[in-house]
């Protein structure tokens, strides 16, 4: 067992790199870390499902778990760091293990129990969570069944994840999602209908402003230019000209080999 003075020591007199080359003693790190961990009860419901918000309490060896996690210690061991992120109730690496190894509908079970919008809204280390059409169709079925909520601390509400969804996949998607997920009755908020319908519109005007940008761009491509230049452009190209003729000139005058040509004949001057 790695104690907590052992892992003081590794952190002093080892880099993570020299740690990395053995995964053994990498994974009794991270699991040291973990053991050093709030109280159970804050992090866990009774049922021993994720409690809400208990990703936002602090650990004491945050950046030691980060590090782990963010470096490529993790890649050697992933499914043994997440039993051991499950086990010791942090979420936050759960979450982001499950994305890594492809159970990112797990992923979203957890950001669910954990109950806060942020995680949807924002972009997190593992990225957007949902981000395909079966993942947002999973969450909401995941709300669906957790309709009314058995807490109020909860801040992911129909009404912020409508919202978000519209934000997120865009009008057409999000009632797509919404057709073909069974929703509880009078789940969306009373202003939701006038929400999709604005910001159809303004999906709408963006489009068309797109398309005649493109199609003008095109005809510009396209359209027969004129072969002479803008008297401007002329001007310049002219003067950087001149400017060249002048330094080529200057560089014969000062040059200590001479030819002069005269009467057929040819004379080289030299110095000396």
């Amino acid at each position: 067992e790695l104690h907590t003075s052992s892992l003081s020591f590794l952190c002093r007199h080892h880099t993570l790199h020299q740690i990395s080359r053995n995964q053994t003693l990498t994974e009794l790190w991270f699991e040291a870390a973990l053991k050093k961990s709030p109280p159970v009860d804050s992090l866990f419901t009774a049922d021993k499902k994720p409690r809400i918000s208990s990703h936002q309490i602090e650990w004491p060896e945050a950046p030691v778990l980060e590090r782990i996690l963010h470096s490529s210690l993790c890649r050697y061991s992933p499914k043994t760091l997440l039993r051991l992120c499950e086990q010791h109730g942090y979420w936050r690496g759960c979450v982001e293990l499950m994305c890594r190894l492809g159970r990112r509908h797990c992923a979203v079970e957890v950001v669910v129990q954990l109950g806060d919008i942020q995680l949807v809204q924002c972009t997190q280390e593992w990225g957007d969570l949902p981000a395909t059409v079966t993942e947002w169709e999973h969450l909401l079925s995941l709300m669906s069944s957790q309709h009314p909520p058995n807490t109020t601390e909860s801040t992911l509400t129909w009404d912020r994840i409508a919202v978000t969804l519209i934000d997120k996949l865009g009008t057409a998607q999000c009632c797509r999602v919404l057709s073909q997920v069974e929703l509880p009755p009078q789940c969306l908020p009373d202003g939701f209908m006038h929400l999709v319908y604005k910001c159809s519109t303004n999906e709408a005007s963006q489009r068309s402003a797109c398309r005649s940008l493109l199609e003008k761009y095109d005809s510009y491509l396209w359209s027969p230019k004129l072969s002479a230049l803008s008297p401007h452009f002329q001007h310049l190209i002219d003067r950087e000209r001149h400017r060249k003729q002048q330094k080529r000139d200057n560089f014969i005058g000062s040059s200590p080999l001479v030819v002069q040509k005269g009467e057929g004949t040819t004379h080289v001057l030299e110095d000396g």
